[in-house]
């Protein structure tokens, strides 16, 4: 795969990605006692949390490997597709951005994105069809911090460029 073709690929997953994170963010922020009851609605947001999780992580394996189609909804081995150079810089940008995931003597161990991203591994399928869940857990914020951390270190890598007529 071409380099202007990977780029543009992975550009479309990022942007995809940014598009569920605002989709998700903005319902939370209309809803209204007179929306879809909570428990009608509680599988949504995690579904496009985890969606929005893989497809940041498909940009960034697309544009620096090249990878054809990666046919996993897993996040714990997307993360693992990664390169040990780009873990160990997402790793270091979650931590510096968001302290309090951190060990504490409140939580010796801390928390990392290769932690959060194994207990989330299968969330896509799982709320997917949560009518068939039996059990499961999901942290809105742990992923929206994760995938927020990607999509910036994505973009990062960029400089974007605005040209007007008459310039």
């Amino acid at each position: 795969m071409a380099m202007r073709d990977r780029f543009t690929t992975a550009t479309k997953m990022a942007n995809t990605a940014e598009a569920l994170v605002s989709r998700v963010r903005n319902a939370r922020k209309d809803q209204t006692d007179k929306d879809i009851s909570i428990a009608a609605s509680a599988g949504i947001d995690p579904m496009l949390l985890a969606l929005a999780t893989e497809l940041a992580l498909k940009a960034l394996i697309t544009f620096d490997q090249g990878t054809k189609v990666i046919r996993t909804h897993d996040l714990f081995k997307l993360f693992n597709m990664l390169t040990p150079e780009q873990r160990e810089r997402i790793e270091s940008d979650f931590q510096t951005t968001y302290p309090w995931y951190a060990p504490s003597p409140m939580d010796p161990l801390g928390q990392d994105v290769a932690s959060i991203l194994e207990h989330h591994a299968g969330a896509f399928v799982r709320w997917r069809y949560m009518h068939e869940m039996t059990q499961g857990s999901f942290c809105l914020s742990e992923i929206e911090d994760v995938v927020d951390t990607l999509l910036r270190l994505f973009r990062g890598r960029f400089v974007t460029v605005s040209y007007s007529k008459g310039s």
